[in-house]
């Protein structure tokens, strides 16, 4: 039985006005992430702004999440330019008890023969330096890393793959078949989801604002019940607004989750571009249509 199956939300990371971390706000998203039925949670992703975090502020989120390890799986994000690092905090997250990581390519390596080796020795190291699943982040320079690197990374304590872009259900059905042993996740914001699951995925790592749905659409969809269609209709949209405007989606998802009264807080960290008003706006009116 593959270990990794439904909707997972990258849980974001909220902040107060003075840019430290609200660690009540993030609480509160996985208390909305349990009820909403999640298979899992997955923080300090890029949903997650793990980017903008100090190691210390990462450890310091990890000690809060682990907390919830005994009511629901939690797969941490680790992902750092430094091999030493990210060994690091994967042994961190191992020893606070969640169910797995989850981890990115160095993104500064270009994909190729040499700078293959090195990546594949990057996750190689830091799974072997952990006895706990590690989901790989299919994302790295520009691209999705070449199927020989990911066999040969694959080897190597990993129980799922995580794939991105708009080509997905495409890359899910290629995995699948190469990997059947292994968890294939989609993500994507959810946007391409029930086609990704018509390709076979498991699940998907997708964001939170909206995860309520996407859960009960992931369960109707294993039921065979047909509901789900409909109630994927409802949010097609506002999926398709985020996949457009990618550069700004941290920014919606903490808007649509202060409108859910889900959190206090909307603030990014920089460097962030500024959301446009005219976006602000088609933002509201998308989310008037749908009752949110």
């Amino acid at each position: 039985m593959k270990p990794i199956s439904g909707v997972i939300p990258a849980i974001p990371t909220i902040f107060k006005d003075n840019m430290e971390i609200d660690f009540d706000g993030i609480e509160n998203c996985i208390e909305f992430a349990i009820k909403s039925g999640a298979g899992a949670i997955a923080p300090m992703l890029l949903g997650g702004e793990f980017y903008k975090l100090t190691f210390n502020e990462k450890i310091e989120i990890i000690n809060n999440v682990s907390k919830f390890r005994k009511r629901i799986k939690i797969f941490a994000g680790v992902s750092e330019p430094a091999t030493f690092a990210a060994a690091k905090l994967a042994e961190k997250a191992r020893d606070s008890g969640v169910s797995g990581i989850i981890l990115m390519p160095p993104y500064y390596y270009p994909y190729g023969k040499l700078e293959n080796s090195i990546i594949a020795k990057h996750f190689i190291d830091i799974s072997n330096s952990i006895d706990i699943p590690v989901i790989i982040q299919d994302f790295g320079y520009r691209s999705n890393m070449p199927l020989k690197l990911l066999k040969t990374i694959a080897a190597n304590n990993i129980a799922g793959i995580k794939t991105e872009g708009k080509d997905s259900a495409r890359r899910i059905h290629l995995l699948h078949t190469n990997f059947p042993d292994i968890s294939i996740l989609g993500g994507y914001l959810g946007f391409d989801m029930v086609n990704e699951l018509n390709n076979s995925s498991d699940g998907s790592i997708t964001g939170l604002a909206f995860l309520d749905i996407l859960s009960g659409v992931y369960e109707k969809y294993r039921n065979n019940d047909k509901t789900y269609i409909d109630d994927f209709s409802k949010i097609q949209e506002l999926l398709g607004f985020e996949a457009e405007n990618l550069k700004f989606f941290v920014q919606i998802e903490k808007k649509i989750l202060y409108r859910r009264k889900i959190i206090i807080y909307t603030n990014v960290r920089s460097p962030e571009p500024e959301m446009p008003g005219r976006m602000d706006s088609k933002l509201n009116m998308i989310l008037d249509k749908i009752w949110i």
